[in-house]
């Protein structure tokens, strides 16, 4: 899976795109967040699926019309996460 990742992820630098910050949040049973935000230059997403599953079943995705308080949230989680430790993914 870690190899999958890399490679997607350094695929942007092949697309001259800059590479995205990677950070795993880390939960037990009942991890603190749902991979089902996408946040692009101060915009959130919804994904009505879990994003490793958008293309392959039928969903939905919606901007929230007022991100501030989810990005809030999401800002306090990402700063506890842990870099991802896949070398050159963090630009």
């Amino acid at each position: 899976m870690r190899a999958s990742l890399k490679e997607a992820i350094l695929s942007f630098a092949e697309r001259g795109v800059p590479l995205p910050e990677v950070r795993i949040l880390r939960g037990a049973k009942s991890p603190p967040l749902h991979d089902r935000f996408l946040v692009i230059e101060g915009d959130v997403w919804l994904s009505g699926n879990s994003l490793n599953n958008i293309g392959e079943r039928a969903s939905v995705i919606l901007k929230l019309p007022d991100p501030s308080s989810v990005l809030e949230r999401l800002e306090r989680l990402f700063e506890q996460a842990q870099p991802a430790p896949i070398e050159g993914a963090n630009a």
